[in-house]
């Protein structure tokens, strides 16, 4: 269970950013996301089986197939699972992530598939692509409201819906349910058995004046344990997050509370948020 507190914080504000005094992405995000107990209580799954349950829950929603045409966006693409995946597919997707060396092996992966690169090292709120260049922008799996200031996380949205062609669709997935907190709910798997060995330590709390998550993972591994310096994300309520693509310009959305159920609605008591949103 999460306790909300008033005054708790990461010290450093660029906490996602790749540098020596904020690792949590790279290599130490790669090991602890390859647990064998996922992020869903009671409901174990790998990174793999996660990644398919995803892929194939956006292609239902958005009614997506290899061959509509349909130009997608994986902002962030982290180091690539879901971009991969749809790319083996035969799905036309391109990403941005703020880790180069994710952006590399991406795109060395993808090439040693025989398929061109397509992943550039950019910010959320600077996509470097021109004005309607896709149909699709997917921001997956409670990646967010990395930015301090709410300014700059509606600028992260504003430049989604700019690069949507008229007709296009963001879609927004998130597991960390405000209700859910509020209700003593919620909770992470802790600890989890890590695919290469070890165990991977979850802490959190809601900060309360802030609306914002602050967390870090540890790694116990052999000859290997780091403590991250941590995360602080901004967490929307569903009407906060409504109320965020209206002014970015999106005309209606839709709100669903799972991916393993067609079009199963989402209520206080889901484990996850998943939002749509379109452009005219």
């Amino acid at each position: 269970m999460i306790a909300r507190v008033k005054n708790s914080h990461v010290k450093n504000s660029h906490w996602y950013r790749e540098t020596a005094t904020a690792p949590f992405f790279g290599d130490f995000y790669y090991r602890g996301d390859h647990s064998l107990e996922g992020y869903l209580p009671d409901r174990p799954l790998t990174v793999a089986q996660r990644t398919v349950r995803e892929v194939d829950g956006v292609a239902r929603l958005l009614d997506l197939t290899p061959t509509s045409g349909a130009r997608i966006l994986d902002a962030p693409c982290g180091y690539g699972r879901h971009l991969l995946e749809m790319r083996t597919r035969g799905y036309d997707v391109s990403g941005i992530d703020l880790c180069s060396s994710y952006c590399a092996s991406v795109n060395a992966a993808l090439v040693g598939k025989g398929l061109p690169a397509a992943v550039k090292h950019a910010e959320l709120k600077q996509v470097p692509w021109s004005d309607e260049s896709f149909d699709v922008v997917m921001n997956l799996f409670f990646s967010f409201g990395f930015y301090e200031h709410d300014s700059t996380n509606q600028h992260v949205l504003a430049d989604f819906y700019r690069v949507l062609r008229p007709g296009g669709r963001f879609v927004f997935h998130t597991d960390v349910n405000v209700p859910l907190i509020d209700n003593g709910k919620y909770s992470q798997p802790s600890p989890r058995r890590l695919e290469g060995g070890g165990r991977l330590f979850v802490q959190e709390k809601l900060n309360n004046t802030r609306h914002r998550l602050i967390g870090s993972w540890t790694i116990e591994q052999e000859g290997y344990r780091t403590k991250a310096v941590g995360y602080d994300m901004r967490i929307y309520t569903l009407p906060e997050l409504e109320a965020c693509c209206r002014r970015a310009g999106f005309s209606s959305v839709q709100v669903f509370g799972s991916f393993d159920v067609a079009d199963e609605q989402y209520s206080d008591d889901s484990q996850e948020m998943i939002v749509i949103a379109y452009k005219d």
